[in-house]
């Protein structure tokens, strides 16, 4: 009888992560541009179908870090949660916090000269200690901006870092996130980490106009909001023109132009009279 409940359990326990596997793959087909990150979701997709009873599957999604270089506002949260989807099917995990944190470069102006902090390395090691990166209560998926550290990722003290995640990776899976680079910076990053531990690249090339406009599109659609063809026009050419502002801010900002389009006709149409 318990051989049979134990079964039983196991096969709800599969369907369950079944299913998060299915919902992740198909969030990621649904997204707009970012075709690298829905080849990588496909083929993780297709590991955990060929051995999702393997412990070896979980020694493997637990023995990677990620490298994600995609532009910020331009789905980057949205990656991380599907990413973290998938990863607790994988690794058969029922709940996976999801933390944020910006790695930073030391200044050597505001070293301290009366503690043991003499060096770049030494702050940056207690920086991270600080932080909370190495204080771990229960699994998790931390993004690790390190942005300011793309021209320094062959130094030693970004390897002490990488070294000391390292020894933790069992108890959390990390995610490193840069913005949209060109090729050679991102191999270069991708290697320095990669110095210690595997690493899969997942890289979203910056958005066009077209895609940003078939955003806005899809949230005119689901605000159940039509517009004519002069208005669809105006507000293609203000996605262009936001674009070349030095604020734009990806979907946020086709967002924002959407939601102000909605309130400024509907103002319009109340004939003044609020």
């Amino acid at each position: 009888m318990m051989n049979n409940n134990q079964s039983f359990y196991n096969a709800l326990g599969n369907y369950k992560r079944d299913e998060l596997m299915r919902n992740a793959l198909k969030r990621a087909e649904d997204l707009i541009g970012a075709t690298d990150f829905k080849e990588f979701m496909r083929r993780s997709a297709s590991f955990y179908e060929y051995a999702r009873d393997c412990d070896e599957v979980i020694l493997a999604a637990a023995s990677r870090m990620y490298l994600l270089s995609a532009n910020d506002g331009d789905g980057v949260r949205t990656q991380i949660n599907i990413l973290s989807d998938m990863l607790r099917a994988v690794a058969d995990i029922d709940e996976l916090g999801i933390q944020y944190f910006t790695l930073k470069v030391p200044d050597p102006s505001l070293r301290p000269t009366d503690v043991d902090l003499k060096t770049d390395r030494d702050i940056v090691l207690a920086d991270i200690e600080d932080m909370g990166l190495l204080r771990i209560d229960k699994r998790r998926l931390c993004c690790i901006d390190i942005t300011r550290w793309i021209d320094r990722v062959e130094s030693a003290e970004f390897r002490a870092v990488i070294s000391r995640l390292r020894d933790r990776m069992y108890d959390q899976f990390v995610v490193f996130w840069i913005p949209a680079v060109d090729e050679i910076t991102l191999r270069r990053v991708k290697e320095s980490i990669e110095w210690y531990v595997n690493v899969d690249e997942i890289y979203t090339a910056p958005l066009s106009v077209d895609e940003y406009y078939e955003y806005g599109l899809r949230r005119l659609k689901n605000l159940d909001c039509r517009l004519d063809e002069g208005a669809l026009e105006i507000f293609r050419d203000s996605i262009v023109a936001s674009r070349t502002d030095k604020l734009f801010w990806g979907f946020y900002s086709v967002r924002n132009l959407v939601d102000e389009m909605i309130y400024t006709a509907l103002m319009e149409g109340a004939d003044g009279d609020v």
